[in-house]
């Protein structure tokens, strides 16, 4: 089995991933990457990708102007009163047509994009925050509810074992 590392910073500041084995000894066989100088000092291939994180989005409404100030806070320390409303409030909120919300939409991407690749100067544990986390479900929930009646009809004609 092979293990990947999480991201480390390197030398340059930039953040770095760690590389399968296979994964390299198959780029040393092809000879990709060795002609930019990619070999370690000790003559092994060197198994480190740069990554550069995007910067978190410019807000389109209020929900996301709440997600993206209370992102690049620190996650260890409590929300304000008002942070804390907002996201409680946030969570109740329902709009009329969350599809063709952009702010709601956009809340839900930068929620997600945590997960997938996180954000330049955002710290890695809002992903599992409990108060990110409740919202970033109860986002899903509204835009899966609201799918729903899109995609039944190609659910009933392709798949009828489904229903």
């Amino acid at each position: 089995m092979i293990v990947v590392t999480g991201p480390r910073t390197g030398p340059d500041g930039a953040l770095t991933t760690l590389l399968p084995d296979a994964l390299c000894r198959s780029l040393e066989r092809t000879g990709r990457g060795t002609e930019r100088g990619d070999k370690h000092p000790e003559g092994d291939y060197d198994r480190r990708v740069s990554h550069t994180l995007p910067a978190l989005p410019t807000p389109r409404g209020t929900l996301s102007r709440t997600v993206v100030s209370l992102l690049v806070k620190d996650p260890r320390r409590a929300p304000d009163a008002e942070e804390a409303s907002a996201l409680d409030a946030a969570c109740a909120t329902t709009t009329p047509d969350p599809l063709q919300d952009e702010d709601s939409l956009l809340a839900l991407w930068t929620l997600q994009g945590l997960a997938y690749h996180g954000f330049e100067g955002v710290d890695g544990r809002w992903e599992v925050d409990h108060r990110i986390v409740r919202l970033r479900v109860a986002l899903e929930d509204a835009i899966e509810e609201a799918l729903r009646p899109h995609i039944a009809p190609a659910v009933a004609r392709h798949l009828p074992a489904a229903r």
